[in-house]
């Protein structure tokens, strides 16, 4: 008797335990929109209700909005992004969403194939504490960070405790609700205007190789996308690029062919899309919600007559998206 007494206690306390560490953890988690509210919402989101995924880094949540895509095509869609997400944060948020939907298309953003970054420890944060504790996190937070660095972000609570000093109501009153902006499925909306210099890298033909780690996970996405019998398509939204830029950006569109994946560049199809430069875009390298009503209407007619998506707007099951536009 006095060890079924004994064992009882145990578990009412790791019970308590658990339920006020992950209380604690909830509220003084960081509500980074770039990273962390994505997959918050992600994970609340009905099991096998999307049939695009988009990935990529805030290039992407600033440019494709779900909204707009399933007012013009009737496409149910999400976006999971993070701030500069390189393509092996992207590669472990592809396997995360695989595990809840499963998507006819996905949808990469190609920017950071053009940049050859080891994140700061503020983006290793928002593009790793979101996910849901499992190996994949774990590998993903050892490819990320510092060997120094893996225990306290797999635990997650030492590299956020001290948010106590800045908590809001909002921290306690929803953990995860929604800030001042209009936010849904992955997509942040801001309509400031800051006119921007056009780049011209329309006749930049040359290749110059995609920095090795991205380049290897390029191909691990490629492959497992395959794996999965699931179609790809990389993008690379507007913004004001570089001659370096846009010679990676060729690089990877000859791996696109090299592997029968569609590719679409956006910044050679400034005429076509309609972007004005002078009242689409928030900064040098994000639209604002001119500039990604542009893209996403054009971007829902490509997924819609060439993946052959159904359009779900008379769906009864899907109500709730038409309530959302």
């Amino acid at each position: 008797m006095k060890i079924v007494i004994q064992v009882s206690k145990v578990i009412i306390f790791i019970f308590l335990f658990s339920v006020i560490w992950f209380y604690i953890d909830s509220v003084l988690k960081p509500k980074f929109f770039d990273g962390i509210e994505p997959l918050t919402e992600f994970y609340r989101f009905p099991r096998q209700s999307i049939d695009v995924a988009f990935f990529g880094s805030s290039h992407m949540e600033f440019s494709i909005n779900p909204v707009i895509i399933w007012q013009e095509k009737g496409i149910p869609s999400y976006v999971l992004s993070g701030s500069i997400q390189p393509l092996w944060n992207s590669y472990y948020y592809i396997k995360e969403c695989l595990k809840y939907q499963s998507p006819k298309v996905i949808v990469l953003e190609g920017f950071t194939s053009a940049v050859d970054v080891e994140l700061d420890w503020s983006r290793i944060v928002k593009n790793n504490i979101g996910l849901k504790m499992s190996k994949d996190k774990i590998e993903s937070i050892m490819v990320s960070a510092p060997k120094i660095n893996w225990l306290e972000l797999i635990i997650g609570l030492p590299v956020y405790h001290m948010r106590y000093k800045e908590l809001t109501k909002r921290d306690f009153v929803d953990p995860y609700i929604r800030g001042e902006k209009a936010y849904n499925n992955g997509f942040y909306t801001f309509d400031k205007i800051v006119p921007q210099l056009r780049p011209d890298v329309a006749g930049i033909t040359s290749l110059r190789d995609i920095p090795e780690k991205q380049f290897k996970y390029l191909n691990k996405i490629i492959d497992l996308a395959k794996s999965k019998n699931i179609e790809l398509l990389f993008v690379i939204t507007p913004y004001v690029l570089s001659s370096i830029e846009q010679e990676r950006f060729n690089c990877l569109h000859k791996l696109a062919k090299e592997n029968n994946i569609k590719f679409i560049n956006y910044n050679l199809l400034y005429e076509k899309v309609g972007l004005d430069f002078s009242s689409d875009f928030l900064d040098s390298q994000h639209l604002n919600i001119n500039g990604s009503r542009k893209i996403s209407k054009h971007l829902a007619s490509i997924l819609f007559t060439e993946y052959r998506l159904e359009d779900k707007r008379q769906n009864p099951d899907y109500a709730k998206w038409n309530s959302m536009v």
